[in-house]
C-alpha cells in the first residue's frame, strides 16, 4: 500500500505520477485525501475575524509539521508559503495562505469554489480541519452547520450549486 500526503492542490497533480498502471495502481478508481484548516461564516468579514487564529495556526504548524530536517520536495512546498505568510502582516498573510489553499476562510461562495478547486485538482476525499488556533466553540460549530448546510451538495459530497449555476 502507498500512501500519499497532500497539503496544496498543486500537490494532487504532482503526485499523480507515482500511482502508474504498471504498478497496478488506477488512480481513477483510489481516493485522494487532503487536510485543510476552513472557516466558513455567512460574510466574508464575519469569516475573516478569524484571520488571528487561522495565520497563528499555520505559522505553528510550519515548524511542527515541517521541521528545518526535511528536505523533500513536499514539505519544501509547505515550509515556503508557511515562512512567506510568517514574515508578512496577519491580513497579508492569511489572504496569501488562502490563495494558495493552506488554508480557506471566507463565506459560503468562497467555500463552495475552493471546494470545487481541490475536486478539480483531483482530491477525492476532503477533510476540513474547523478547530483551528483557539476559535471559540460556537464559531466553531457554526462553521461546520454552515459547510454542511450550504456548501457541499449532500448527494455528490462536493460543492453544491445555488440557483441557475
Amino acid at each position: 500500500m502507498k500512501a500519499v500526503v497532500v497539503r496544496s492542490p498543486g500537490d494532487v497533480s504532482s503526485w499523480l505520477w507515482f500511482f502508474r498502471p504498471n504498478e497496478q495502481h488506477d488512480p481513477a478508481t483510489r481516493r485522494v485525501g487532503m487536510l485543510i484548516p476552513w472557516h466558513v461564516a455567512p460574510t466574508r468579514d464575519e469569516a475573516f475575524e478569524a484571520s488571528d487564529a487561522m495565520v497563528w495556526y499555520i505559522r505553528r504548524q510550519v515548524n511542527l509539521v515541517t521541521p528545518p530536517d526535511y528536505k523533500d520536495a513536499g514539505h519544501a512546498e509547505y515550509r515556503l508559503l508557511g515562512q512567506l505568510a510568517a514574515g508578512k502582516p496577519p491580513a497579508e498573510a492569511l489572504q496569501h495562505l488562502v490563495d494558495n489553499t493552506m488554508v480557506v476562510v471566507g463565506d459560503v461562495e468562497d467555500s463552495r469554489k475552493h471546494v470545487q478547486r481541490v475536486a478539480d485538482a483531483g482530491v477525492t476525499d476532503l477533510l476540513c480541519q474547523f478547530q483551528v488556533g483557539g476559535l471559540a466553540h460556537e464559531r466553531v460549530v457554526s462553521a461546520m452547520h454552515l459547510f454542511a448546510d450550504e456548501v457541499c451538495d449532500p448527494e455528490t459530497g462536493f460543492a453544491a450549486t445555488t440557483g441557475d449555476a
